[in-house]
């Protein structure tokens, strides 16, 4: 078996039970595994539009929503190092983190 990605997860449960709920935030909102994966591709392909490329540390902050996670799976369908960062950060702690 090759090495697998944990995106490789996702396209194999869009194949296989694509109506299946893949994300469920506080029993409220949910996303299927289509749903999933099909938001990340559109994500991921704006990334690369914007010249992201492999190799590239993409930093995400924001609270727990559906659209962080689709976000996260596109920063690794581009091949790139998904950076978390919380959300409480100051503009200093930012500027830190990331050299600006």
């Amino acid at each position: 078996m090759k090495n697998a990605l944990l995106h490789d997860g996702l396209e194999y449960w869009r194949r296989h039970a694509p109506d299946r709920p893949a994300v469920v935030l506080d029993g409220t909102e949910s996303l299927s595994y289509a749903e999933l994966a099909r938001w990340s591709d559109g994500i991921a392909a704006q990334l690369l539009c914007h010249r992201v490329r492999p190799g590239d540390r993409i930093g995400i902050s924001g609270s727990n929503s559906l659209a962080w996670v689709a976000t996260a799976f596109a920063v690794l369908k581009c091949g790139c190092m998904l950076c978390p960062m919380n959300e409480l950060f100051v503009a200093s702690e930012f500027a830190y983190l990331t050299g600006f």
